[in-house]
């Protein structure tokens, strides 16, 4: 006995019905008519096309319980002790003073030495186990502690190839420090991609970008990433979608079209909430936003996030118990949102240890399956949303929290991609 997946989701795009699954991350279209109604179901089809759609799961056998399977995903994922991931902020200091990022402590500490050497003891401890490590460097600006990020890859780099442990690390920039000397050093130790974040034309991205003392960033980002696509085959360029900027990334997007490169790979994110900043847009504005965003960059010819199920399906990697946010005098955090704040640091990295103070149960209790989201069809997309977003707006107590903040911006504008992407 067969039923309809729970995760199917109907569309219909002239007189021809989609059918998307969320949990299989499958499209499917009809080539010939079938109802599209509420009371379409098993029974409509042919035997051979009911065949089709069990096999892409569309169809699943009545005593599945796919809810079963998500959380299965999920705390598969969430428990793997085979994957190790780190985000390492080698230096709390920045050149740039963005208006809405969320490290604004005054806190200009580096990664020393002895810190070096304990991450170094925290891997080798953990790689008797591992089979995967990924590492994003992160800030700060790294490339301020550049002479760390070398040191500690190049070492790591060589303990994952003795150890036969597939390893990728990505650094995180503002751009404007890198030239062709450095941006070598750090591909050398196998460092394999880059992003830097570009907010807009010149006028809107120096607003929202500016340096220390009001300085202008955009052409020195720009030039950053016109040298990190000479040498990596991996570039994006991270967009922050706000009320300010909202109505000027076409003229930006004209711009990078202009390198005509294949490697430039734009990333569209809404920006995060935080006591810095205020001016975000809310999940549904951003989903509307970022489906004209996606028209806009095929129109440039442009590589762009804003597809169906790119990206989704997995948890937070903030979750992850063997995820971990590492700053300066080794202090973990769950989310690398959290990086130089100490009232939220979830532990300390001491004698090669992770040694956890439980200052904020919130995260080691998080339950992202609530009533709500289990009867969710989106659910495999987002697993319950951000995490970081869930937790701080549900302690705010913001109203209507989960469409406003929390939910997947494929909630409201999956069924137009779709169709969008079919199209193209």
């Amino acid at each position: 006995m067969y039923k309809l997946s729970k995760y199917n989701i109907f569309l219909k795009r002239n007189n021809s019905l989609v059918l998307c699954n969320t949990l299989n991350k499958k499209i499917f279209e009809f080539k010939r008519g079938i109802n599209f109604d509420s009371s379409f179901g098993i029974n409509d089809l042919d035997e051979e096309l009911k065949f089709q759609l069990i096999n892409k799961g569309f169809i699943v056998e009545k005593k599945q319980n796919e809810l079963n399977r998500i959380k299965e995903i999920y705390y598969s994922e969430m428990n793997d002790e085979y994957k190790l991931g780190l985000t390492i902020s080698v230096t709390q200091s920045c050149n740039l003073n963005c208006v809405y990022c969320c490290q604004q402590y005054n806190n200009s500490s580096y990664l020393s030495k002895t810190d070096e050497n304990g991450i170094l003891t925290f891997i080798r401890n953990k790689i008797k186990t591992i089979k995967y490590l990924n590492i994003a460097w992160f800030g700060g600006e790294p490339f301020m502690n550049l002479n760390s990020i070398i040191r500690l890859a190049s070492t790591i780099s060589k303990l994952c190839s003795f150890r036969g442990i597939v390893f990728q690390s990505t650094i995180f920039s503002n751009g404007t420090l890198i030239n062709e000397e450095n941006i070598e050093s750090i591909k050398a130790v196998r460092v394999s991609s880059i992003r830097i974040t570009l907010d807009g034309p010149p006028n809107i991205h120096d607003k929202l970008r500016p340096g220390l003392g009001g300085k202008s960033t955009f052409y020195d980002t720009l030039s950053g990433v016109k040298i990190a696509l000479k040498i990596f085959k991996n570039v994006t360029c991270g967009i922050n979608i706000n009320y300010e900027n909202m109505d000027f990334i076409e003229n930006l997007l004209y711009i990078l079209a202009e390198f005509k490169d294949k490697n430039l790979y734009i990333l569209f994110t809404r920006t995060i909430p935080n006591k810095f900043f205020t001016k975000v847009l809310t999940i549904r504005e951003y989903a509307e936003i970022e489906f004209e965003l996606a028209k806009m960059a095929i129109r440039f010819g442009l590589r762009h996030s804003a597809v169906s199920f790119s990206n989704f399906g997995s948890p937070c990697a903030a979750v992850c118990k063997n995820h971990y946010a590492i700053e300066p005098n080794l202090k973990i955090h769950r989310c690398y949102e959290q990086i130089g704040d100490d009232s939220c640091c979830d532990g300390i990295i001491k004698k090669g240890r992770f040694i956890s103070n439980l200052s904020d149960s919130r995260w080691h209790n998080y339950n992202p399956f609530d009533k709500e989201c289990e009867e969710c069809v989106y659910l495999p997309l987002c697993f319950g949303g951000c995490p970081y977003q869930r937790l701080v707006c549900y302690r705010k107590k913001i109203e209507n929290l989960k469409e406003k903040y929390v939910c997947t911006p494929r909630r409201f504008n999956l069924h137009k991609l779709v169709i969008f992407e079919n199209q193209h």
